[in-house]
């Protein structure tokens, strides 16, 4: 049923902050010093000196490696939730990027299944 409605996956529940945060500092707590680093540098760029960097390609800036015994997958981040950045030219294509709408401009719209829609979107481009 949820794939006829577009959706990806099943819905669930979340934690409450309380849980969700006690949580967070089990999953630190467990980490080590390599993991954590890992986490906050992330992964699939070159320094290209004067504080320059470049993703490689297939990467973007927000890469971060898996933690597998602790259940952390590798994520892929953005900039922010208006769309993703191509790398330039030679490792990117020009014109390729796409810019959403912000969700202000969605909520504005007061159309859910407007904003189930380019959610859907977003997801199929990005993945």
């Amino acid at each position: 049923a949820a794939e006829a409605a577009g959706v990806l996956c099943e819905a669930i529940e979340l934690l409450s902050w309380e849980e969700a945060e006690a949580k967070a500092r089990e999953t630190v707590a467990q980490m080590t010093s390599a993991e954590r680093h890992g986490l906050m540098l992330g992964v699939g760029w070159t320094a290209l000196g004067w504080g320059i960097v470049m993703p490689k390609q297939g990467y973007y800036m927000g890469n971060t490696v898996p933690v597998p015994r602790l259940g952390i997958p590798a994520l892929k981040l953005a900039d922010a939730g208006n769309g993703f950045r191509n790398n330039i030219p030679p490792l990117g294509v020009a014109g390729t990027s796409t810019c959403w709408p912000s969700a202000l401009a969605m909520a504005s719209s007061w159309d859910e299944s407007l904003v189930r829609r380019v959610a859907a979107a977003i997801g199929r481009e990005f993945r």
